[in-house]
């Protein structure tokens, strides 16, 4: 009889409809907390007990779900002539090795053809020399428009050392390499350059089916070369163009360069329209810092200097000063759009004297403008307080630079109803 009681203590202690739970077994004697029981489970005995229901937390059947994993959201697929896309292109040297020997080099190769060699460029100002078109060339009779993207000197002679990045040219750091018997090599024009902008954004500014761009990340037209040699390079840009082009098509030239670029397409702009007697082509110019030679007299500079205006820019800030109304005659000027930006930055950093350019009597710290006979701005000057190297090769300052720039250029197309 007790063994029968014992058995039925047990499978009531067991039993969740007495206890209003499950128990459970934890050792010899347990202390249930739910239960307030302690059991001698050696003996079979309880030794004490109060039973109370165990408490259950009832969960919405919504909270133990598994949410469904959500559907990938795909990335946006960047349009190949959308802004901010970079433009491969094939970069070459004016002259390279074709045929390299042991004892040196046998034959030359001219991948733009020997227009430079033709007007006198020296071999080596043309070994270091680096260009490329950018996109499909049109045909000769296609092309209404022409662009050009300069770099400014690279290394502090023109040499195969420093070729640096430009926020005009959309040049790269590191981009040269040995021409011989090599006569081009890949590389990517910067995404937020100018130049890469410019020719992306066909609807703001021009079709690429009718447009011959060009990107010049060593022009070779450099501070120290003689005047001679300047006008030799001038030339072969010049004949290289006119073998692209025919004039009487061309309804409009657009020219931007940065340092020694700037003062190349101010000069450029003027070997166009005298050598060719563009008379009714229009240009819309921009200069970024341009550099001209002041003990040349390189676009009129002189060696006066006018102190950069703006309360933010260091004291020795001075650019060298000329005349832009004898640079542009007043028969020119209706056919001119120009804009430079100058911050008197000594350009060496050792005292060499080399700086940008100014107007003679742009003194005010909001800059220039400077009408024609239309009253329509031919020339228009600001100034900048950032370095010489900033303003040429770094994107942090756009807003000063690139921006401005491509505002100017857009203007210059509405201005000459270009299409």
């Amino acid at each position: 009889m007790r063994i029968i009681m014992h058995y039925l203590l047990l499978l009531s202690l067991l039993s969740p409809s007495i206890v209003g739970g499950s128990s459970r077994l934890r050792g010899d004697i347990n202390h249930e907390e739910n239960n307030d029981a302690v059991h001698d489970l050696k003996n079979g005995r309880t030794l004490w007990a109060v039973s109370r229901p165990v408490k259950e937390i009832a969960l919405p059947p919504s909270s133990l779900a598994i949410p469904p994993t959500p559907a990938p959201v795909p990335a946006p697929t960047p349009s190949p002539t959308a802004p901010w896309s970079s433009v491969p292109i094939l970069l070459k040297p004016l002259r390279y090795c074709s045929n390299k020997k042991w004892w040196g080099c046998k034959t030359r190769g001219y991948p733009y053809g020997q227009f430079w060699e033709n007007a006198g460029m020296s071999n080596d100002n043309q070994d270091k020399a680096f260009f490329a078109t950018m996109g499909s060339v049109p045909s000769r009779s296609n092309v209404e428009y022409i662009a050009i993207f300069s770099s400014g000197q690279q290394g502090s002679s023109g040499g195969s050392s420093g070729d640096a990045k430009n926020v005009v040219s959309g040049a790269t750091d590191n981009y040269k390499w040995n021409t011989d018997e090599n006569s081009s090599e890949p590389r990517s024009v910067q995404s937020q350059s100018v130049a890469a902008q410019f020719y992306n954004d066909q609807s703001r500014f021009l079709p690429q089916s009718k447009t011959l761009y060009l990107t010049l990340w060593d022009s070779q037209f450099n501070q120290l070369a003689s005047s001679g040699e300047k006008e030799d390079t001038l030339n072969g840009y010049a004949d290289y163009l006119n073998s692209k082009v025919y004039w009487s098509n061309i309804k409009g030239i657009v020219l931007v360069g940065s340092s020694r670029g700037g003062c190349l397409v101010m000069r450029l702009s003027q070997k166009l329209r005298s050598k060719f007697s563009l008379s009714s082509v229009d240009f819309a110019i921009a200069s970024l810092d341009g550099v001209c030679k002041k003990s040349q007299s390189e676009f009129g500079t002189t060696s006066d200097k006018l102190d950069n205006p703006l309360s933010s820019a260091p004291n020795s800030y001075e650019a060298y000063e000329t005349n832009m109304y004898n640079q542009f005659p007043s028969s020119t000027r209706d056919n001119h759009c120009v804009w430079h930006l100058a911050t008197g930055d000594e350009v060496t950093g050792v005292g060499l004297g080399v700086r940008a350019f100014t107007h003679s009597s742009c003194s005010s710290a909001s800059g220039c403008t400077l009408n024609d006979s239309n009253g329509e701005p031919f020339y228009t000057q600001k100034w900048a307080s950032m370095t010489h190297k900033q303003a040429g090769r770094e994107f942090s300052f756009s807003s000063e630079t690139v921006t401005p720039i491509l505002n100017h250029l857009d203007g210059c197309k509405d201005r000459f109803n270009w299409s």
